[in-house]
């Protein structure tokens, strides 16, 4: 389904088998979004009035509101985000359960299982940063890197399962 200019959800564009994707403008809870692309069964389909997403696969970006300028492409990416903005999630459940503004997650659950409140973080690799819950601006670079970590800020781990069993702290290398 696609919106024009005349009407709620302009310059948007929504697809996918069904009734699914954009259900939002199916159900006429649009209120004023613009810019944005859902393709998938139910992707972006809370979409009241936010603007410049993209989402793409199964219930990408399922829980966004009013958040602006997200990304998120795989099923299941960035399916907790409802009014946060900047968040980027690349990869089958990245971000899933995440709720901080401003994060970047790509990789096969990339801080999925997160029920993270924390900001700015980076999490590139399979399972990496999986479980951050209140970190802020950290980075996690390698397949199941900084695994267990739970909060701390401006730390990075780099590699292959490095930091897997830390969980807590601020300015590691």
């Amino acid at each position: 389904k696609t919106q024009d200019s005349s009407s709620a959800g302009r310059y948007s564009i929504w697809i996918a088998n069904g009734t699914t994707a954009g259900a939002a403008v199916q159900h006429g809870t649009l209120s004023d979004a613009r810019g944005n692309v859902s393709i998938g069964s139910g992707a972006g389909k809370l979409i009241t009035s936010a603007d410049y997403n993209v989402f793409v696969g199964q219930e990408a970006g399922d829980a966004v509101t009013t958040g602006g300028t997200n990304t998120a492409v795989g099923a299941f990416a960035m399916s907790a985000i409802s009014t946060q903005t900047m968040v980027t999630a690349f990869g089958y459940s990245a971000l899933q359960s995440a709720t901080g503004a401003g994060n970047t997650a790509i990789g096969y659950a990339a801080m999925g299982s997160a029920a993270t409140t924390g900001q700015e973080n980076v999490a590139v690799g399979k399972n990496s940063g999986r479980i951050v819950d209140s970190g802020q601006k950290n980075a996690f670079v390698g397949a199941l890197s900084a695994y267990s970590w739970t909060s701390g800020q401006r730390s990075a781990a780099l590699g292959y399962r490095a930091g897997y069993s830390h969980t807590t702290g601020s300015d590691n290398t």
